[in-house]
């Protein structure tokens, strides 16, 4: 799994290299990514109240589920 942000570097990348696109697909794209956002922190929120009090750290959630994941 890939964070929003991620996801819309990405998408830029590859909007680079076939050179099509524009400032409002970008922006529209940005848009669209802010609900997978949403849910990502929603999502973060829930791991983190199970997790509560066992020592699990938002970096070691956002390791093992962002860039232990990413590929």
């Amino acid at each position: 799994m890939k964070t929003a942000m991620q996801e819309l570097i990405d998408e830029m990348n590859e909007m680079l290299i076939d050179g099509n696109g524009s400032i409002y697909v970008l922006r529209e794209q940005a848009r669209r990514l802010l609900k997978n956002e949403k849910e990502q922190i929603k999502d973060a929120y829930k791991q983190g109240t199970c997790h509560h009090g066992d020592g699990y750290t938002a970096t070691e959630y956002y390791e093992d589920t962002f860039v232990n994941n990413e590929k």
